[in-house]
């Protein structure tokens, strides 16, 4: 978290953003097709770094302009609900199938999406 805030504090939240998705990317994918305990930790700590500012910065860039703010920020609450019910779920039961590990592919995939989608809010705000 302290170093998402320095970075946050150096490049800004839409920045952050971007930057936040492709570290989690990155982690996941190290600690997804890695076999090495040491290499998979530094995975975890990519992924960890990447996810500690993109719901909240998420969520505050939604608000940053004041027109149609609400429901911007609205919408990016319910798109951080809707998957905690379902990619939590959905990885339990992939697991039970491809192992632990192996379904978390599924995340990798939406945080994949997400730092696609990060150029759109750039030219939204």
């Amino acid at each position: 978290m302290l170093i998402g805030r320095i970075l946050f504090r150096s490049f800004g939240r839409v920045s952050v953003l971007g930057i936040s998705a492709l570290l989690a990317l990155v982690g996941v994918g190290i600690m997804i097709f890695n076999d090495n305990l040491y290499v998979g930790a530094v995975g975890v700590f990519l992924w960890g770094i990447g996810a500690s500012l993109g719901f909240p910065v998420g969520r505050s860039v939604a608000g940053d302009n004041s027109n149609g703010a609400p429901e911007r920020v609205a919408i990016v609450s319910t798109l951080e609900f809707l998957s905690s019910l379902v990619l939590i779920p959905l990885i339990g039961i992939l697991s039970d199938s491809f192992g632990l590990v192996r379904s978390l592919i599924v995340v990798m995939i939406a945080v994949f999406i997400s730092a696609i989608l990060t150029p759109i809010v750039k030219n939204k705000v």
